[in-house]
């Protein structure tokens, strides 16, 4: 099953037997073929931030994934859930939320090359770099209005030191070191996917 977030929502795409083992779903529709459908429910996600669950269900999920993307540019990225000697996961706050560290792939890069390199951008701290963590996929719209679609590709990491450079260009104001087993019981103000990441990650890491 295919998972996207938009706007603090989720959009589930999958198989009718995938959809039906769902629980708190506000609606769920089959897809028949036009995109214009999945456009619409985009929309109307993007209208509200109450954290509302939608799916949509497909003989063939792979043909509805790929029209789905086809309604967006895709633009990669990658980031690091970093762990410290103490066990302590970095978080760090822009724009309203406590996230992970992140950001966009350059050309001709590996994706383990733009999450250690975004993470040093983003906080000054050189990582050893472990297993890929996980994957996240959400939505958003650039300065000109396009429509969006990233996948952010998580890798454990862990970092000897913690003294940190917080890089203010890209709105990050502030970070803490936090257990991750007291992220989920904390007040954060989390993004729904960065939660869900922490609460499903092993933090298993090569030190």
């Amino acid at each position: 099953m295919y998972k996207i977030y938009i706007n603090e929502n989720l959009l589930c795409l999958g198989t009718r037997d995938e959809i039906a083992a769902l629980t708190d779903v506000s609606l769920a529709m089959p897809y028949y073929g036009k995109s214009k459908a999945l456009l619409n429910l985009s929309d109307r996600l993007e209208k509200v931030a109450d954290g509302r669950t939608m799916a949509v269900s497909s003989d063939d999920p792979h043909a509805l994934w790929s029209d789905f993307q086809g309604l967006y540019r895709v633009i990669p990225a990658a980031g690091g859930l970093i762990l410290n000697n103490q066990e302590e996961l970095l978080l760090i706050y822009r724009r309203g939320y406590w996230d992970l560290p992140k950001g966009k792939q350059d050309e001709g890069e590996e994706l383990e090359q733009t999450a250690t390199r975004e993470v040093a951008e983003e906080t000054g701290l050189k990582v050893t770099l472990g297993t890929l963590a996980g994957e996240t996929w959400h939505t958003y719209r650039s300065k000109k209005g396009k429509r969006i679609l990233k996948p952010t590709f998580w890798y454990h990491m862990y970092a000897p030191e913690t003294d940190l450079t917080l890089q203010s260009e890209e709105d990050i104001e502030d970070a803490q070191w936090i257990s991750p087993s007291k992220v989920m019981e904390s007040d954060l103000v989390i993004y729904r996917n960065i939660a869900e990441l922490i609460d499903a990650s092993q933090f298993l890491v090569n030190k």
